[in-house]
């Protein structure tokens, strides 16, 4: 039987209420895992790269230009959400290439919209399978050229 891969995620935000939230909506879907969840800067980049998350769930607070250091450090291939009460703050979470945004009080499906988008856009990154060979036309014939 085959077995989906779960995205690994995170969820860096302040406020503890808003990441249990979160973290509950990351249990209930099935082909997602929460590997990290911090509430500092440092310790959240540090988890990122060694439990190698796919894909982040980050609070946007007030202060912008931090927020901008933070994403600026992550590795490009972490898609991120940003989580704001501020609908304000999702013009400056796309100028962040966020895959999405959220707001606390979203709904279950609202989030699942925003994890559906994730597991497309993982996807479409990773390969299938890498070819073993490659068909060459010579002449009249189809040759059958395999790879070491």
């Amino acid at each position: 039987m085959y077995e989906m891969k779960k995205i690994k995620c995170g969820i860096f935000h302040i406020d503890e209420k808003i990441s249990q939230r979160f973290s509950k909506f990351i249990e209930q879907t099935p082909f997602l895992t929460l590997s990290v969840k911090h509430t500092l800067p440092t310790e959240m980049l540090s988890a990122c790269h060694q439990k190698k998350v796919e894909l982040l769930f980050c609070g946007i607070d007030d202060d912008m230009k931090g927020i901008r250091s933070f994403c600026s450090l992550l590795d490009t291939s972490i898609f991120i959400v940003f989580i704001s009460s501020d609908k304000s703050r999702a013009f400056d979470s796309f100028r962040l290439n966020a895959l999405d945004f959220l707001l606390p009080t979203d709904s279950y499906q609202v989030f699942l919209t925003s994890a559906n988008k994730a597991l497309q856009r993982l996807s479409l990154k990773t390969p299938e399978a890498q070819s073993t060979h490659i068909f060459i036309k010579s002449e009249y014939r189809i040759i059958r050229l395999e790879f070491d």
